[in-house]
């Protein structure tokens, strides 16, 4: 399963980048393993900075966790993959 696939299944069209900043990368992987894997970087709703969209049930776990321990807010109510 590749992430266009994804992507086109969970029908995400706002702009959005396959790629995820290297910095969200190297702290999202104290929570999930290779975190390209479970997200795109989305700039819906004209967002300037982007924010990570998680396409799996893992990432979305990943990034609920991420929220706590790093204080930020990235949403978390997306329809995601079961994997």
């Amino acid at each position: 399963m590749t992430k266009e696939y994804v992507v086109n299944e969970l029908g995400i069209v706002g702009p959005f980048d396959y790629a995820i900043p290297e910095a969200f990368n190297d702290q999202m992987r104290e929570f999930i393993d290779c975190p390209p894997a479970h997200f795109v970087w989305s700039y819906e709703d004209n967002s300037i900075f982007g924010f990570p969209r998680p396409l799996t049930e893992s990432g979305l776990v990943a990034l609920k966790k991420f929220n706590t321990k790093y204080g930020t807010s990235y949403e978390t109510f997306f329809k995601v993959m079961p994997l």
